[in-house]
């Protein structure tokens, strides 16, 4: 994981943008959970985040994951906030953002959303996708502010799935082996291939990580990864998305501020984006 570092202003103090290193794990752990808590409360909804244990785990395992690139927000040697780029693809995903309630709406996570935008520039990523939190709506100003485009809505399902079977299809825990077969199936789906996550759902099976490829006798024509509790829906591989619930939003969105880095680099790129806006 390597990140530049930057310095820009934040009300009258200088805030550096640099590096998140494993010794920010506690700080960028309380914080994410902290701030989610926070919004959450707010709107007298559960916490997304779970507690404060997963969140600290969930950016352990972000910090040691050579896929990731994480960002944190410094001010006189305090982390203020930090954000997360999923790496594992021709298309990006930021998140989690978070900022500590007590230093938010001081322009610490416009800092750290351009940074990360930055970043995916140089790095000439086809595409950058996020999931958003839609009653927080300060949030997805900003989103919008910096060229995001809201593209569809995704479900998140909770509880126990039917025990039901179906003639000719099976579901079975997946292998390695079937990696590239499942890459070809996302990209004819959805444009572009996760290969990346699959492998680390695979490897992670056995923990918190689950997946399953869905057979026929003739065809492989399915696969679902779940990932970990933050923010995996089963059947959502697309890149650019804004998904809502009925009680607590979710969302994910496309940045266009830049035709050749946005909207025309992720219309090449993934299908759901075919027609730029």
């Amino acid at each position: 994981m390597s990140a530049g570092t930057q310095t820009v202003k934040t009300k009258a103090t200088p805030t550096i943008i640099r590096a998140a290193t494993p010794e920010d794990a506690d700080s960028c752990g309380r914080i994410f959970y902290d701030a989610f808590e926070s919004i959450a409360t707010r709107h007298n909804h559960p916490v997304e985040a779970g507690s404060p244990e997963f969140t600290r785990f969930l950016v352990g395992q972000m910090l040691q994951n050579d896929g990731y690139a994480g960002l944190v927000a410094e001010r006189g040697g305090e982390v203020l906030g930090s954000a997360f780029i999923d790496e594992r693809s021709i298309i990006a995903g930021i998140g989690p953002v978070s900022v500590d309630p007590g230093a938010q709406d001081a322009g610490v996570g416009r800092a750290l959303m351009e940074a990360a935008l930055e970043r995916e520039r140089s790095r000439q990523a086809a595409g950058v996708r996020l999931v958003q939190t839609a009653y927080h709506y300060r949030s997805l100003a900003l989103y919008l502010k910096l060229g995001f485009a809201v593209r569809e809505t995704l479900s998140v399902v909770a509880g126990a799935p039917p025990e039901q079977s179906f003639p000719g299809l099976s579901v079975r825990v997946a292998a390695p082996d079937d990696v590239a077969g499942c890459g070809e199936l996302c990209t004819r789906v959805h444009g572009h291939e996760r290969n990346g996550e699959l492998r680390d759902a695979i490897a992670r099976a056995a923990r918190a990580w689950s997946s399953g490829p869905v057979e026929s006798a003739a065809m492989r024509q399915g696969s679902a990864t779940a990932g970990t509790p933050w923010r995996r829906p089963t059947k959502t591989c697309r890149p650019c998305c804004l998904r809502q619930r009925h009680s607590w939003d979710l969302g994910c969105s496309c940045p266009r501020a830049t035709p050749s880095f946005c909207a025309g680099a992720c219309s090449r790129a993934c299908r759901s984006c075919s027609s730029p806006r």
